[in-house]
């Protein structure tokens, strides 16, 4: 698993390749991006990361390297025992919280969506760049702190058409980029437990300006 992050930085120059040539399929683009931090012009993704969101890398993946495919496959033992099947990746599962991945699979999935914008924003000549990101503990307890506290389903379906913060600590545990992971809330402030190698989470991005 360690060659798949060892190697994102080679893939996603190819990536780019294919985008400029428009052989790379669109990003979906469903996950609204809420302004979390004003001032650091920090946003965050209105929900979590969904297996529709996932399936577009996996896609862009499997037409350019089949054995990164692979390896960038959620843990099928964890998607069986959550979501009652192996193959999540069908229509009926498209809105539910990606799981069944490694923390370094995350990471890849957030590198290669970083390149992926950059190489969107070039296109349109847009003025600023974003690196996407694990959420730090105090930045998901921030975005919990202005979220829609509405109880859903667990392991349900996410909105994705909402345009606030919704599920955090509702719907998946999350994983933060600082070695937590949040397992629930009372009613202002997070849950959480160390983080532990585990494939049974979820996750959202943070847009963070990219230093010019």
């Amino acid at each position: 698993m360690t060659d798949l992050l060892a190697h994102m930085k080679k893939i996603i120059l190819i990536i780019a390749t294919f985008l400029s040539i428009g052989y790379v399929m669109a990003d979906n683009g469903k996950n609204a991006k809420i302004l979390l931090d004003a001032q650091k012009q920090i946003y965050i993704d209105a929900h979590e990361v969904t297996v529709e969101d996932y399936l577009v890398y996996l896609n862009q993946l499997d037409k350019i390297n089949k054995s990164f495919y692979n390896a960038a496959l959620p843990d099928e033992s964890v998607c069986e025992e959550l979501y009652d099947t192996k193959n999540i990746f069908v229509p009926e599962y498209f809105d539910r919280p990606i799981i069944g991945l490694t923390l370094e699979q995350i990471k890849a999935y957030c590198l290669w969506r970083t390149d992926y914008n950059h190489s969107k924003k070039t296109s349109k000549k847009t003025t600023v760049d974003y690196s996407y990101q694990l959420p730090t503990l105090s930045q998901l307890q921030m975005a919990y702190e202005q979220s829609d506290k509405s109880r859903g389903k667990l392991l349900g379906p996410v909105d994705v058409t909402a345009k606030k913060i919704t599920g955090i600590a509702d719907n998946i545990n999350e994983v933060t980029a600082d070695g937590y992971i949040v397992v629930g809330a009372s009613p202002y402030t997070l849950k959480t437990v160390p983080y532990r190698e585990t494939t049974e989470v979820g996750f959202r991005c943070v847009m963070v300006p990219i230093q010019q």
